[in-house]
C-alpha cells in the first residue's frame, strides 16, 4: 500500500469531501455545504488535514478540467456559508486556518480565491460588529435598570 493510502486508512479518511463539493452535488442539493461541514466534523484533526490536502490534487474530473482550484473554491464557499449563517464559528475558523496553511500558494496565485477569502473576512467582521452592538445595547440596558 502506498504511504498516502496508509495515512488515509490510519486516520479513517475516506476522501468523501470532494464528493460533497462536486458540481453535480452543489447543483442538485441546496444544503450541500452543511453536509460537507458535518462530514468534516466526523474526522480527526489529521483526517481534516488530509481531506484539505486532497482538494488541490488534480483528479481529471470535469470540475477540475475548467478550474484547477475548483475544490478549494467550493471549500471556501462552505466556510463562507458557515460564517454567514453563524454556525460553528470556531470549527469554521479552524477549517479556514488549516485550508490557508495547506493551500496558501494556490490561494494567493488565484484572484478569485483571494476574493473569497476577503468575503469570508468581511462576513466575519460584520458578524463581530453586530455582536458588539448587541452587547453594547445590553450593557446599556443593564446599566439603566441597575443604576450602575
Amino acid at each position: 500500500m502506498k504511504q498516502g493510502g496508509a495515512a488515509l486508512e490510519k486516520h479513517n479518511v475516506e476522501q468523501k469531501l470532494k464528493g460533497f463539493l462536486s458540481g453535480a452535488t452543489v447543483s442538485s442539493d441546496s444544503d450541500w455545504w452543511r453536509k460537507a461541514l458535518n462530514y468534516m466534523k466526523t474526522l480527526s484533526p489529521s483526517g481534516v488535514e488530509l481531506e484539505i490536502m486532497g482538494l488541490a490534487s488534480f483528479d481529471f474530473s470535469a470540475d477540475m478540467q475548467s478550474n484547477s482550484n475548483f475544490y478549494i473554491a467550493q471549500f471556501l464557499t462552505v466556510i463562507l456559508e458557515c460564517v454567514r449563517t453563524r454556525n460553528e464559528a470556531d470549527f469554521c475558523q479552524a477549517l479556514l486556518n488549516c485550508c490557508l496553511k495547506i493551500n496558501y500558494e494556490a490561494i494567493v496565485q488565484d484572484d478569485a480565491l483571494v476574493g473569497q477569502i476577503k468575503a469570508i473576512q468581511k462576513a466575519g467582521k460584520r458578524n463581530f460588529e453586530e455582536f458588539e452592538d448587541l452587547l453594547g445595547h445590553n450593557l446599556c440596558m443593564i446599566s439603566h435598570f441597575t443604576g450602575f
